[in-house]
């Protein structure tokens, strides 16, 4: 098929405000400019702090910083640009001077447990600041060593003589962590065009990704789900078809993008939950969508880890192929199991293996479905140096806080597509001059806004309106002429006068869904839930409910987006949006919450 191509809008050309901007400032103040912090995560590489227990600590650095550069993408800071400079020249101390390799594991111990893993995220977070670095003479450095980082690899790894397998350098997944070094060794060769990471590109799509058994075959084949692959661990799994979809770009072979393609479907309809997140068991493909009403006992799932890979691959498919229903899932997953993992009252998190209280995580690493918790266990969490704590979901969530925001406003060569509609203002350059659109509040509240057209004169292009497939009877008003739509683009190329303006209603309702003889309820894009503290009830008590119930409209308390009163046969109940739900978790009688409820 024909790629399709967009391009994000410049920094300075967009400005959101309300949740366009809150979950991005939230990762930006309560975690990316926290000097200490990485400071600690780059000395991880100086004293091989993975070495004794084979972990995977060094993933830290390059984690945290893909979402601080894509964090600084979507506000500009420059007081963030600041402290990530001085942290990737921090970072360059670290590589060893005679072979180039920057690792948590001692060179004697290397390529065992998460050791590619770790370097694969070095060398993502160097690629992704490269991309926003303004030092000509620090960009030089960063891809010097980026080259030497990664050619270290490339003449140890393969399947020549003396070379160690790649799939073979983890005890974990069938080395499928390791075979996700793929996305950014092909990023690489796409900066620098040096065929040798090329050809490591294709080795490691030649073993399938595993070392018994080969996902894009399976995929490609389409006959199993990916609960039924020989490894099930969901995370590294689609980083893996992340790298697939990467040679898909750079070379056109449609065999990827299918597989690809099918591997995304099967997930959505197998794989993922009501909140927009995969996994019920730890983080495991477990045909979670079927399955995720079911009671946990003991056992963590819906792991921010999946839900931010989950974003990215649907983002990066965007991309290619341009269909609305990718963004409809980044949407849900976003503002749903995302936004449910920000730690806005700033409580300690819980270590479920020592047993206690530790200081705060700035996110959440689970999302809790049925009858739970939050904060239950912070998820990949090690013990750093000085004895402080870090996670893997907690570095992982900036780039998922910038997922939705980044996507909000793209241009396809001059037209401009609407994917989200945040509060506030996005401009783009195009052959008829300088244009933009103005969104009006509504949206996320009551369904409905405005988006005012701005041009420098009468100009020719069109907008793409998204219209969400929660909407069942959108219409769109233009002028004097109102029109209804259906899920997908509705798209609008003509002339415009500067100020006119689009009046678009979504009409957002309660919806009624029901799984396994349990009930849940969602409002336009907000999955709703409900909580103990905020009910001052028994939550567990079945819910007799009544036909079409006229529900009411509460005003929303601090951080809720949705606040719903609904008659029920046996006693009203409280709905609001799951990501204001269970936050005081730290109150041991009432920090129940619940998506699905049983049914009396």
């Amino acid at each position: 098929m024909k790629k399709t191509e967009f391009s994000f809008l410049k920094t300075e050309d967009v400005k959101w405000k309300g949740l366009g901007e809150s979950y991005v400032r939230f990762a930006i103040e309560k975690q990316l400019k926290d000097e200490t912090l990485w400071k600690k995560c780059v000395n991880l590489f100086r004293v091989n702090a993975d070495v004794a227990d084979g972990g995977w600590r060094g993933e830290y650095w390059g984690k945290m910083m893909r979402g601080a550069c894509l964090a600084y993408a979507c506000s500009g800071d420059e007081e963030l640009y600041s402290i990530l400079e001085n942290t990737v020249r921090d970072l360059l101390t670290t590589q060893n001077a005679e072979n180039g390799r920057i690792s948590t594991y001692p060179q004697e111990e290397e390529f065992i447990g998460w050791d590619l893993w770790s370097r694969k995220y070095v060398l993502t977070g160097m690629l992704h600041f490269y991309e926003i670095c303004k030092d000509e003479a620090l960009k030089e450095q960063i891809l010097t060593a980026m080259r030497r980082h990664i050619d270290y690899v490339v003449e140890r790894i393969g399947s020549g003589e003396g070379k160690k397998e790649i799939c073979k350098t983890s005890f974990w997944w069938q080395g499928l962590n390791s075979a996700t070094l793929l996305e950014p060794v092909l990023a690489l060769y796409k900066m620098t065009q040096e065929e040798r990471y090329l050809k490591f590109g294709e080795y490691i799509l030649s073993t399938g990704g595993l070392l018994d058994g080969n996902l894009l075959e399976l995929a490609t084949e389409n006959a199993k789900k990916p609960s039924e692959y020989p490894v099930t661990k969901a995370y590294e799994m689609m980083s893996f078809f992340e790298g697939a979809l990467g040679y898909y770009e750079l070379k056109g072979d449609e065999y990827y993008l299918t597989a690809v393609r099918n591997f995304v479907e099967r997930i959505k309809k197998h794989e993922i939950t009501v909140i927009g997140c995969a996994g019920c068991t730890h983080e495991l493909f477990d045909n979670s969508a079927e399955v995720q009403t079911e009671e946990v006992h003991e056992i963590v799932g819906q792991e921010l880890c999946v839900t931010v890979t989950w974003m990215r691959l649907l983002a990066r498919l965007y991309q290619t192929t341009g269909e609305c229903w990718l963004i409809d899932e980044i949407e849900r997953s976003w503002l749903n199991s995302l936004g449910g993992s920000l730690n806005w009252k700033g409580l300690r998190s819980f270590h479920l293996g020592f047993g206690k209280w530790i200081a705060p995580m700035p996110f959440d690493s689970y999302g809790p479905l049925y009858y739970t918790k939050r904060n239950i266990l912070v998820g990949g969490v090690k013990v750093l140096p000085d004895g402080s704590y870090h996670g893997c979901c907690v570095s992982i969530a900036g780039a998922g806080c910038a997922m939705l925001p980044l996507n909000a406003v793209v241009q396809q060569d001059d037209a401009l597509v609407i994917n989200e509609y945040f509060e506030g203002d996005a401009f783009a350059q195009t052959k008829e001059g300088r244009v933009g659109v103005s969104i009006s509040a509504g949206y996320f509240k009551k369904g409905k806004c405005t988006v005012t057209v701005y041009t420098e004169k009468p100009a020719k292009f069109a907008v793409k309106f998204r219209i969400p497939s929660w909407s069942d009877n959108a219409t769109v008003l233009l002028g004097e002429e109102k029109v209804k739509v259906a899920g997908g683009y509705y798209v609008v190329d003509k002339e415009w006068k500067n100020g006119e303006k689009i009046v678009l209603d979504f009409d957002a309702k309660l919806q009624t869904h029901y799984l396994n003889d349990k009930v849940c309820f969602t409002y336009g894009p907000f999955v709703l839930a409900r909580d103990q503290k905020k009910e001052k009830t028994d939550i567990k008590k079945p819910v007799a409910l009544v036909d079409n119930a006229p529900y009411v409209f509460e005003m929303p308390e601090e951080n809720e987006n949705v606040r719903i009163l609904l008659p029920t046969a046996n006693g009203q109940i409280l709905l609001v949006d799951y990501a204001s739900a269970g936050k005081d978790w730290m109150d041991e009688d009432g920090c129940l919450m619940t998506v699905w409820m049983d049914k009396a």
